[in-house]
């Protein structure tokens, strides 16, 4: 029997953890109110954050997506087997499959006072080699339940933030920079297990991240690591950035360090590690908003530049954007002789039909990979609850031309998210062209 003194620690321990874990909802790049919320700040640092969340409820939801995915035309199939290292390409491709909804959502979520929230989402995904040797099939019409994939939750988190202090624990996209492929971290990897706070002081802000990710390798890649002595299974990245804002200027720095095989220290998180990155970037927001960010590899002095161009129109309820961005990253700026200190993101990719247990490699930095040259445009028209966006990337990488082209709707409807996509992508002499149509049904309860 749980005496007085045990229930009133109890008790404190709830109000202590009530007050200190209270946040703002985070807006990621699929919601429907992404770029109308961004176009209005431009912040540098990803997720965005809402700037009111007056709901104070607990709910549990269902989401279920009514639609298709077809493919059109295409000879890519993503490579099945067990503990597959993936490579660039595979992550170019694999976009396209990450943008579809799950076969359904099942989660809740909760919010406290404006300052903190909370999401758990258990996003049952069909598997990536079953979508590019079957096709996507949703809840309604699936034909072999060995079609399910078991890489989930995506996106799962609890934030807290203040006017002084934002706070996020879980798994989620991050992104550092001025640009939509960014150098030193993007959000191009299907998430990050995560820690991150951010301190706010005026024209001064500090931001940190650390990054957990799987330390697994393949056959061959053990024993390489091995022909470097023994190790321990750790794998982790740490990320610092400063960002001094004026009136009309921006100026960041930003380092990456990461560290594998051993236990990180001190000197690991904040000074420099087995291998890294550093990177400058800047903006001016005057009638066009022109941008560059510089970045390279502390370890080898391989390095990357990109540059952007953008203006914005706001037309009151609507805001519309064009933007062109140039991109050079040199070969080998994220690589190194040990696996385990290549600067590369991997999560495990687990699907049944056909099995599969792949590991997707994204670079922290630049999507396309090293050894690229690309331009990218994209033409935006954003309101509240929604956007049109139309992406067009070119150039090349390590493994030859680059094309992608990406035409996209979403739209907060009633009691449902509208979401069309239409996608085309070329690389290593692959290709895969097709469409998507959904209409994400929410059905949830308040309790």
């Amino acid at each position: 029997m749980i005496n007085r003194k045990k229930l009133l620690l109890l008790l404190s321990c709830f109000i202590f953890v009530s007050y200190v874990f209270s946040s703002a909802r985070l807006i990621f790049r699929n919601d429907p109110q992404f770029y109308y919320t961004y176009l209005k700040t431009y912040p540098l640092v990803l997720p965005l954050r809402y700037s009111q969340d007056e709901d104070d409820s607990t709910k549990l939801y269902l989401k279920l997506p009514f639609g298709r995915s077809e493919k059109v035309a295409g000879n890519y199939e993503l490579a099945s087997g067990w503990y597959l290292p993936g490579t660039p390409t595979d992550s170019i491709f694999r976009r396209n499959y990450l943008e579809l909804p799950g076969i359904f959502s099942l989660g809740f979520s909760t919010s406290y006072s404006n300052n903190f929230y909370a999401s758990f989402n258990v996003d049952i995904p069909v598997g990536d080699t079953s979508f590019f040797r079957y096709g996507y099939e949703n809840i309604f019409e699936m034909k072999d339940m060995t079609h399910i994939g078991l890489d989930f939750p995506k996106n799962s988190y609890l934030s807290y933030s203040t006017d002084t202090i934002d706070f996020s624990f879980g798994r989620n996209t991050i992104s550092y920079g001025p640009l939509k492929y960014n150098l030193l971290l993007s959000d191009s990897a299907p998430y990050y297990d995560n820690l991150s706070m951010r301190v706010k002081s005026g024209n001064l802000n500090y931001s940190f991240s650390a990054l957990s990710s799987i330390p697994m390798l393949s056959k061959q890649e053990y024993d390489q690591q091995f022909s470097f002595g023994n190790f321990y299974a750790y794998r982790n990245t740490f990320v610092n950035r400063l960002d001094l804002s004026f009136k009309n200027f921006d100026f960041s720095v930003s380092m990456l360090n990461h560290t594998g095989g051993r236990l990180a220290d001190i000197r690991d998180m904040f000074l420099f590690s087995d291998n890294g990155l550093f990177s400058a970037d800047s903006r001016y927001r005057g009638f066009f908003e022109i941008y560059t960010a510089y970045c390279f590899n502390y370890s080898n002095f391989k390095n990357s530049f990109a540059a952007g161009i953008s203006k914005t129109i706001d037309a009151g309820d609507v805001l519309i954007r064009a933007c062109g961005e140039l991109y050079h990253v040199q070969d080998g700026i994220y690589d190194h002789e040990v696996p385990l200190k290549k600067l590369y993101y991997r999560t495990i990719s687990v699907s049944n039909n056909p099995g599969s247990r792949n590991f997707p490699d994204t670079p922290f930095g630049f999507f396309y990979g090293e050894n690229s040259n690309i331009f990218s445009a994209e033409a935006v028209i954003a309101w509240e609850d929604g956007y049109i966006e139309v992406v067009k990337d070119f150039g090349n990488n390590s493994y030859g031309k680059v094309e992608h082209f990406l035409a996209r709707i979403n739209a907060k409807m009633p009691f449902a998210d509208l979401n069309i996509l239409l996608y085309d992508t070329k690389n290593a002499d692959k290709d895969y062209f097709g469409f998507s149509f959904f209409y994400i049904l929410e059905l949830g309860v308040i309790i």
